[in-house]
């Protein structure tokens, strides 16, 4: 039994994630017409769900490489900043979404977990919190066009992405400042 799991372990090992088995890219598609669809609510228990998978992922390829990689430390406190919100700082007007853009291979995959608030006084929709799958790569699908379906999510709120910025510098970086154009 131990070795087939040494065998199988080695196997999964060599596959690249955001890669398909035949070794394409797994390449994803933004709804143009109505971004918005591309984001689901999935509620905080289904998020500690698919954040604890993706931990338990890093972990058991960590563990395989022998070295931790510098984007996995980034989600692994990021994983560990929602389950501490969830677990002691969770409010009603909490929303949990998924970043699920169409695959052309056919798959339903979770790129992106959010974490937002609805301020009801000010009419805002605050992002509080963005993490990136451990199986996410760029080359998949830019990061900007989460940031478009987040800007029409919420059609009767203003979303807010100042705490996001604030409190994670990539992002900022990645949707504001280097996209900054005169």
């Amino acid at each position: 039994m131990k070795i087939i799991y040494l065998i199988f372990t080695n196997i999964v090992h060599g596959l690249k994630p955001y890669h398909m088995s035949d070794g394409r890219i797994r390449k994803y598609l933004p709804n143009l017409i109505n971004p918005e669809k591309d984001i689901v609510n999935i509620g905080y228990s289904k998020t500690s769900f698919i954040t604890k998978h993706w931990l338990i992922n890093i972990i058991q390829n960590d563990i395989l490489n022998t070295q931790i990689e510098n984007e996995d430390t980034h989600i692994i406190q990021k994983i560990n900043d929602i389950e501490n919100y969830i677990q002691h700082n969770r409010k009603v007007n909490d929303v949990y979404l998924a970043w699920m853009p169409k695959c052309v291979y056919g798959t339903k995959d979770v790129l992106f977990i959010i974490v937002g608030e609805y301020v009801l006084k000010k009419n805002i929709f605050v992002i509080k919190e963005v993490i990136q799958s451990p199986f996410w790569c760029s080359e998949q699908i830019d990061s900007s066009e989460l940031k478009k379906s987040l800007c029409v999510y919420s059609k009767e709120y203003v979303t807010d992405l100042t705490y996001l910025y604030d409190n994670d510098f990539r992002y900022k970086l990645a949707w504001n400042i280097w996209n900054y154009t005169l």
